[in-house]
């Protein structure tokens, strides 16, 4: 299987070299179906782009989250190999050339056998900073006009956020979240509706800290 690193590096190329062409907006809807649209790929593709640009970090955090994300990464790669052979082979139609793997560090680390034990003898990863996302939001909003404004502000916004504000900001909707659940749960006399908030206030507490279940809460906190 194609390394993930390897993949996220074609799908930055693509994005470098096609923004200003007719092709982008073709390439963001596939680029949303293959990673936006599939919860563990997004998580993995934020992730990476968060480990390379891990002096956002808090300090105090820095060594617990790197090793947390190296392993959430691994599993949702075990789990995940339908759709990122799928997104492969998407990327592979658009890229058909060799490009420099710019998350090689990172791809050693994950597909490793021993995640832990490689994390600690590699703590000075130094790997060159690219994201699709800061591209593609220049021109987001006359590119991809199937969104609507607020879809447009809300990317723009979570793609922007450091990691620290990431956390604060998931921290802070998943107490309002979970408040309203429980003023649902108290005012329910539905046995089965109840089984269902708890069983959601207990998935939200062990939420991951990633930007897209950050976006995941925002819209449950909308619904609520």
């Amino acid at each position: 299987m194609t390394p993930f690193g390897k993949i996220k590096s074609k799908i930055e190329f693509l994005f470098e070299t096609t923004y200003r062409n007719e092709s982008f907006k073709e390439n963001i809807k596939g680029f949303k179906s293959h990673v936006l649209d599939k919860k563990n790929i997004c998580e993995i593709y934020y992730l990476y782009d968060e480990l390379t640009n891990k002096n956002n970090i808090n300090e105090s955090i820095v060594d617990d989250y790197i090793n947390d994300s190296f392993k959430v990464i691994k599993s949702h790669l075990e789990s995940s190999k339908k759709d990122i052979l799928e997104l492969s082979k998407w990327i592979n139609e658009k890229i058909n050339e060799e490009i420099n793997n710019t998350y090689v560090d990172i791809d050693n680390i994950v597909y490793s056998k021993n995640v832990v034990k490689d994390i600690v003898e590699n703590k000075s990863l130094n790997i060159p900073v690219s994201s699709m996302l800061k591209i593609a939001n220049k021109t987001l909003s006359q590119e991809y006009s199937d969104l609507n404004e607020s879809e447009i502000n809300e990317i723009k916004y979570y793609s922007s956020l450091s990691r620290e504000q990431l956390i604060n900001e998931i921290e802070n909707t998943k107490s309002i979240v979970i408040d309203k659940l429980k003023v649902t749960l108290n005012e329910s006399v539905d046995e089965e509706l109840n089984k269902k908030i708890e069983s959601t206030i207990e998935e939200i507490k062990n939420n991951n800290l990633t930007k897209h279940s950050l976006y995941k809460l925002k819209q449950l906190e909308k619904g609520l």
